[in-house]
């Protein structure tokens, strides 16, 4: 008979199948966690804003009230200023007057004296895109080749 104290006995080991069954319960939860953030991170993105269109654009001119209206494209608002005698204006670059400015040109720079007369004014030539475009103009087409008839055979 054996002694039983000499017993070799595995209670404390697992067996390899419980191993393996523990380790893949455990990489399975790590990338079910790693997936859910991920999926919350990218549903908690804040969609990016729309594009600030920072031009300014004459929408309409009176040159006998010499009142100009300016639409801020960012927020679609209209502004009325008056043009004195005292408000420089420079239209492309050059000495202007009222008489050239034109509905749609860009406001490159102004100053205000007051909340509704400018002090000077900068414009250049158009931001917006004409009303009519023009129309296309077709391409002229190709003259045939002049077909010559083959050698008679005799």
């Amino acid at each position: 008979m054996q002694n039983r104290r000499f017993v070799n006995r595995t209670c404390s080991l697992m067996k390899p199948h419980r191993i393996l069954f523990t380790v893949a319960s455990l990489a399975l939860a790590f990338l079910f966690t790693f997936a859910v953030l991920n999926a919350t991170a990218a549903a908690a993105k804040p969609a990016a804003p729309p594009p600030i269109d920072p031009r300014k654009l004459v929408k309409s001119v009176d040159a006998k009230s010499s009142t100009l209206v300016i639409q801020y494209m960012r927020d679609k608002t209209l502004h009325t200023y008056t043009i004195d005698d005292l408000t420089t204006l420079k239209v492309n670059n050059e000495a202007g007057k009222i008489s050239d400015i034109k509905p749609g040109m860009v406001v490159d720079d102004f100053l205000e004296r007051t909340d509704t007369i400018l002090d000077s004014l900068t414009l250049s030539g158009y931001g917006a895109e004409p009303a009519v475009k023009p129309a296309a103009t077709p391409k002229p087409k190709p003259k045939p080749k002049p077909t010559t008839p083959p050698p008679a055979q005799t």
